[in-house]
């Protein structure tokens, strides 16, 4: 459970609790047993890559940080 990882995966990702393995099978049987949230988990994911965490949306964001630094 990573700040970044809940910033990019935002609503599309299902979070267990640290070094907690009840806590990741909860979460992998709440997948198993709703395809509806899966699904939209899936949609929301695309739509992530889609809108702001595609490569031609990092590019300009890391090259402009690399300039900066050099």
């Amino acid at each position: 459970d990573l700040r970044e990882t809940r910033v990019s995966a935002g609503e599309a990702g299902l979070y267990a609790e640290a070094n907690d393995e009840r806590s990741l099978a909860r979460c992998i049987a709440t997948l198993l047993d709703d395809p509806v949230a899966r699904n939209r988990m899936g949609e929301t994911g695309k739509a992530r890559i889609a809108t702001a965490l595609g490569w031609e949306h990092a590019a300009p964001v890391l090259l402009a940080a690399y300039r900066s630094l050099f």
